[in-house]
């Protein structure tokens, strides 16, 4: 499922059209995501790997489908590790 990431580091798994996690390394930043198969609405969270915690919204809380599309902002602290999380409502 990696080929749906523009970025050599990152990493992807997931089920494609309902759910997506996505590795990002710091230096993987920024991230791009190939959703023009999928017509829908996603929610978009993040997840601090290294302090762990409840999922975190950053710049944006939703991604629509149907194109390339860039990630966005992490919710903070752009020197470290995080994991998006993409899943339809």
């Amino acid at each position: 499922m990696n080929d749906v990431i523009y970025d050599e580091d990152a990493r992807c798994s997931g089920i494609e059209g309902e759910v997506y996690a996505i590795y990002a390394p710091s230096s993987a930043l920024p991230i791009q995501i190939d959703l023009s198969a999928v017509r829908d609405l996603f929610n978009l969270r993040w997840f601090d790997p290294v302090n762990g915690g409840d999922l975190q919204i950053g710049r944006e809380d939703t991604m629509p489908g149907f194109g390339v599309r860039g990630l966005g902002k992490r919710p903070h602290d752009d020197a470290r590790d995080w994991v998006i999380l993409l899943k339809l409502p």
